[in-house]
C-alpha cells in the first residue's frame, strides 16, 4: 500500500499533564529518555517554553530561518526539472505542504527535543497535484523500542503503530541525525532541553518562586511596638494592655492611623539586609545558559540601547547554527517529502528539488563605509612616504578590497 492509498489520518490520544518539576523529575526525564521513552522529556520541552527566554531564543532561532528567502534546488532530468521547481514555486505547492507554522513547530522540537514528529496527510490540489501536508504530531507519544529497533508512536485508542522515516506516511526530524534518523543515534541526547533543564529549574524555583516570597515578606514589615520600662520596673502599659495593642496592630488596614498610649513608640521591623540581590543574579546566569544552550551565544533577546541590530537573527544566533539548521531541515524535507512528492507528480523521486534558505548574512554598509574611509586614508599616508620613483598602485589595492571601478567618461571636445 502507498501512502497516498492509505488516508489513515492518526490522532494523537488526549492526555493532561501537571508536574511541579523538582531535581527528581529532570533526572527521571533523563534516564526515561536514555532507554527511548520521550514522555517525561517530551513534558519538560512543554515546561521549558513556558519561560519566555527559552521561547524567545527558539522563535528567533527557528522563525527568523524560515522567514528568510527560500530557493529550489534543481536535481534530475534536464527538460523537466525547470518544471518541477515551477510548480513548488509559483504554484505554491511547497508552501501548501510545509507550512511556515507546521515547519515552526517540527523544526523547534527538533532542536528542543532533539525529534520533531509530524505525519504527511496527502490531499489534491486545485491543479490536480497530490500534496503532502505536514502535520505536527505530539512527541511524547514517541518512543524508539531498543529491543526491535523501530519508532513506534501510540495513536488515539491506546494502540502503538510503527513509524519509519521517508515513508511517506511520517517525518522525523533529529538535526543530529541523517535524512531519515535511526533512534540508534539517539538523537534526544543533541537536544537543548539538556543543557536547558537545570538552568531553567534554578530561575524557576530560586529565582521566581523564593524571590517572589522573598519579596512577599519584605513588603509586609512586621509592626511593633516599644513600651517604656520605668526605674521600678513596671512597663508603661500593663499586660491586658499590651494584648489589646498587639491586636489592633494585626488588624490595622493599609491606610490606618493609630496613636498610641504614652510610654510606646509605634515601629516598622524589616529586613534592611541586601540579601534580596541573589536573586536577579541567578535569573541572569540562568537566562544567560537557556541562550547559550539555544542560540549558541549569550547575546540577550531583548533589544536594549546601544545593541544596533543585535535583534537580528545573524546577531542573535551563531552564524553555524544558523547554515547547521537550513542543511539539516533541507535534508530531511527533500528525503522524507519531496521524494514522494516528485514521484506521485512527475514519475521520479529524482526530480526532487533541495529546498534551501539563503542563509548569508547581510552586509554591514556601515562598516564597510568605515572601512573605505580607512582605505582610502592609509592610500594617502603610502603615498606620501613611498621611494622616489615609485607610486601607489591604487588600482590593485581596490581590487584587493573589493571595490569596483569603472572608467571615467572621456570629456568630449567643446565645439568653437
Amino acid at each position: 500500500m502507498t501512502p497516498r492509498t492509505d488516508t489513515t489520518v492518526y490522532r494523537a490520544p488526549h492526555s493532561r499533564s501537571f508536574t511541579d518539576w523538582t531535581p527528581d523529575d529532570l533526572r527521571a526525564a533523563d534516564a526515561l529518555a536514555q532507554s527511548g521513552n520521550l514522555r517525561l522529556a517530551a513534558d519538560l520541552c512543554r515546561a521549558l517554553l513556558g519561560d519566555g527566554r527559552v521561547r524567545a531564543a527558539l522563535e528567533t532561532r527557528v522563525k527568523g530561518l524560515l522567514r528568510l528567502p527560500v530557493v529550489f534546488e534543481e536535481s534530475g532530468d534536464r527538460r523537466r526539472r525547470g518544471r518541477v521547481v515551477r510548480a513548488l514555486e509559483a504554484e505554491e505547492d511547497w508552501y501548501n505542504a510545509c507550512s511556515e507554522a507546521a515547519l515552526a513547530r517540527v523544526a523547534s522540537r527538533g532542536i528542543l527535543l532533539g525529534v520533531g514528529l509530524g505525519q504527511l496527510v496527502w490531499v489534491t490540489s486545485s491543479r490536480g497535484r497530490e500534496i503532502p501536508v505536514l502535520t505536527p504530531y505530539d512527541e511524547r507519544w514517541l518512543r524508539w523500542d531498543t529491543t526491535t529497533r523501530k519508532w513506534m508512536v501510540q495513536v488515539d485508542g491506546g494502540r502503538e503503530t510503527e513509524i519509519v522515516p521517508g515513508d511517506g506516511r511520517w517525518f522525523l526530524y533529529a538535526p543530529s541525525c541523517a535524512g531519515t534518523p535511526s533512534g540508534d543515534q539517539r538523537p534526544w541526547d543533541d537536544g537543548a532541553w539538556r543543557a536547558s533543564m537545570k538552568p531553567w529549574l534554578l530561575k524557576d524555583m530560586t529565582g521566581l518562586d523564593d524571590f517572589g516570597h522573598h519579596a512577599q515578606m519584605h513588603g509586609s514589615p512586621i509592626r511593633t511596638a516599644d513600651i517604656e520600662v520605668f526605674d521600678s520596673g513596671k512597663t508603661a502599659v500593663g499586660k491586658d494592655d499590651r494584648k489589646t495593642l498587639a491586636s489592633d496592630l494585626g488588624d490595622m488596614g493599609s491606610d490606618a492611623s493609630m496613636v498610641p498610649p504614652p510610654g510606646v513608640k509605634l515601629r516598622l521591623l524589616e529586613a534592611t539586609a541586601r540579601t534580596w540581590q541573589m536573586f536577579p543574579a541567578a535569573v541572569a546566569m540562568a537566562n544567560i545558559e537557556l541562550a547559550v544552550a539555544i542560540t549558541g551565544q549569550n547575546l540577550s533577546t531583548e533589544v536594549n540601547a546601544g545593541v544596533g541590530t543585535g535583534a537580528t537573527l545573524h546577531k542573535t544566533v551563531r552564524q553555524d547554527l544558523i547554515e547547521g539548521d537550513n542543511q539539516t531541515l533541507s535534508t530531511a524535507t527533500h528525503d522524507q517529502i519531496l521524494t514522494w512528492w516528485a514521484e506521485f507528480n512527475f514519475g521520479s523521486r529524482d526530480l526532487a528539488p533541495w529546498a534551501v534558505h539563503k542563509t548569508a548574512p547581510p552586509e554591514n554598509i556601515e562598516a564597510r563605509g568605515r572601512g573605505m574611509t580607512t582605505l582610502a586614508a592609509g592610500i594617502r599616508d603610502a603615498e606620501s612616504v613611498a621611494p622616489e620613483g615609485k607610486i601607489v598602485d591604487r588600482h590593485a589595492l581596490f581590487e584587493q578590497a573589493g571595490i569596483p571601478l569603472l572608467d571615467a567618461p572621456k570629456e568630449q571636445a567643446v565645439t568653437p
